[in-house]
């Protein structure tokens, strides 16, 4: 019952589970349209693990660009010193080491830097939240 609700009001996901499926056998793969990251998928179709795929494996492919990107700019390896910076990346996360001060600063760099737009999904707009704590467990 709980299945069918959410299905009505969140009536275009069969169609797309469809569509996945019915591209992945017309393909012999699956691809996710922000890095092209592709799965061949060869157990079978299942429309659950296709796009599954397609969503972790885009939100992947935008962290992977992200943290190249700030990287290269705001946030270089050891910044502020040895072992700080980007010191973890997920499918959807990164983890920054940086001095106390620093932290309301580099949250906002975070949240700037991965709130965006990509042109195989228009009209979609990616956000970001950030949170700021000592440890992994209170963030």
């Amino acid at each position: 019952m709980m299945h069918g609700k959410w299905l009505e009001k969140y009536y275009e996901y069969p169609r797309w589970w469809q569509e996945l499926e019915e591209r992945h056998v017309r393909d012999g793969f699956i691809t996710e349209p922000i890095g092209g990251r592709r799965r061949d998928c060869l157990d079978g179709t299942d429309a659950g693990e296709l796009a599954s795929f397609v969503a972790q494996a885009g939100v992947a492919s935008i962290m992977n660009a992200a943290t190249i990107e700030l990287r290269r700019g705001p946030l270089p390896c050891e910044k502020w010193g040895p072992g700080t910076g980007i010191i973890f990346q997920g499918h959807d996360s990164l983890v920054v080491e940086c001095p106390e001060k620093e932290a309301e600063r580099v949250k906002s760099i975070l949240v700037e830097a991965l709130t965006l737009t990509h042109a195989s999904m228009p009209g979609v707009t990616f956000t970001a939240d950030a949170k700021i704590g000592k440890s992994w467990d209170e963030v």
